[in-house]
């Protein structure tokens, strides 16, 4: 389904449409030629080389066949955690597809009347705008690099998701997710008994608090199914099974308390906790429990490096970090930086903020997911209760772990897009049948004969 872009090139000239084709034609033969000089390269210098080339290509032919593949390939490649060329670049493949599913998505986003994305993209540069104070307060490269990657992961993420829903993809980008969330799940519960049912460790940088953050987003969109996504009941609880089962297998204790927070988002926001809501409140209780009792035992215990004593040693060491400059920050990614003692990212949004851009920085995360939590606060049950329970989830889960990062900080901002994407595309498809009607009314005054007083 193509509605917002195939309506754009109804009543083209037969002749526009053969110029089309031979453009298309000419781009994709040039974008083979780049393949094969990048194969050379290749064979005879770096790797580097080709895959840049590659990239280009791929990016060329979907965005000049079809601009909406691009951003919804991108929604499952924030399961992809991989470094790009090995550990010597922090490019993630979920970051290359997410700024080329944001360049191709680009060609085709008109919000047009879109009042919601028009304000969270607002809030994106707002953001944005209070964070140059920080940056440019601690200018080195890694600063200012990491002010661009905050802005695809939040912005770019929005306008990919918007996208792939306005153009009818949703089922698509969030199916392919599922699945994607489905075989990480299982590959986790089967390496489990191999590490004795200890907290799983898979390569490709997976561990034990990422697959968990990435599976229950799974877990979520099964359980809220929206109507655009629309799963079979018996597909549906297939999918909540095998995400819960990578959870349990990842042991990620913030994993859980996010999921079990959103929820009961979903729950009261469809009209109250009642049987169901009940029961799940009552299976959260021992979890909870549980996880209280781990963390009880593990700040009594003598092992001062166990993951309890470990963040406590982190928050203060966060807050000497933040006393050096308490209102604009020592800089973003400044654990990548040689001017501190230790180096580790924060594992607490506040606390990463306040270290990162001072009371400036924390205040702008504010604006961003406070203003986002509100407005999506506000949409009706359709296109609201996911996008807000997701961005709702990742906050939670950031109190407990690190807040800026691949795949896991973009994902909500996917979500918020797919739902005000597919809620656009509703509006649109009523909006022909009003003006008919208006335009009929107005024709039938126009024709008949008025009466005289």
């Amino acid at each position: 389904m193509h509605t917002g872009y195939a309506a754009s090139h109804e009543g083209d000239d037969p002749l526009e449409r053969l110029g089309r084709r031979w453009l298309r034609a000419a781009l994709l033969a040039a974008g083979s030629l780049v393949l094969v000089l990048g194969v050379a390269l290749y064979s005879t210098h770096d790797a580097k080389y080709a895959l840049a080339a590659s990239l280009v290509v791929l990016f060329v032919g979907f965005a000049v066949f079809e601009p909406t593949i691009l951003p919804g390939i991108a929604i499952i490649g924030t399961l992809v955690l991989e470094r790009l060329a090995g550990a010597s670049t922090n490019l993630s493949v979920s970051d290359a597809l997410l700024f080329f599913g944001t360049l191709s998505a680009l060609i085709v986003f008109r919000p047009g009347d879109d009042r919601e994305v028009k304000v969270l993209l607002w809030l994106v540069v707002a953001y944005e705008a209070m964070m140059v104070l920080p940056v440019l307060d601690n200018p080195y490269r890694a600063d200012f690099t990491e002010w661009g990657h905050e802005a695809f992961l939040a912005g770019g993420a929005l306008i990919c998701g918007w996208v792939v829903g306005r153009h009818g993809h949703a089922r698509f980008g969030l199916g392919a997710f599922l699945f994607g969330a489905c075989v990480l799940s299982i590959w986790t519960g089967l390496e489990s008994p191999l590490h004795h049912f200890h907290p799983v460790y898979l390569p490709g940088g997976y561990q034990k608090n990422t697959i968990g953050d990435l599976v229950a987003f799974g877990t979520l969109i099964a359980y809220a199914n929206p109507g655009y996504l629309n799963l079979s009941r018996r597909l549906r609880h297939w999918v909540i099974v095998l995400t819960l089962v990578g959870i349990a297998a990842s042991q990620s204790r913030q994993a859980e308390i996010g999921l079990i927070v959103a929820i009961l988002v979903v729950l009261h926001r469809r009209g109250g906790l009642r049987r169901q809501g009940k029961l799940i409140a009552l299976f959260s209780i021992p979890v909870l429990a549980y996880i209280g009792i781990k963390v009880k035992d593990q700040l009594t215990s003598k092992n001062q490096f166990n993951s309890a004593h470990q963040r406590l040693a982190w928050y203060h060491d966060s807050l000497s970090v933040f006393h050096v400059s308490p209102w604009l920050g020592v800089g973003l990614r400044w654990w990548y930086t040689n001017r501190f003692p230790f180096q580790f990212q924060p594992p607490n949004a506040e606390l990463e903020m306040l270290t990162s851009g001072g009371i400036v920085g924390l205040v702008a995360m504010f604006v961003l997911y406070g203003g986002g939590i509100e407005r999506l606060r506000r949409l009706d049950w359709e296109f609201g209760t996911l996008a807000f329970a997701a961005l709702l989830m990742r906050v939670t889960q950031s109190q407990f772990d690190i807040f800026w990062v691949a795949g896991q900080s973009s994902i909500p901002w996917l979500i918020v897009g797919v739902a005000l994407g597919v809620r656009a595309l509703s509006q649109r498809a009523k909006q022909p049948a009003t003006r008919t009607e208006g335009s009929s009314a107005r024709s039938r005054a126009a024709t008949t004969p008025a009466r005289r007083a």
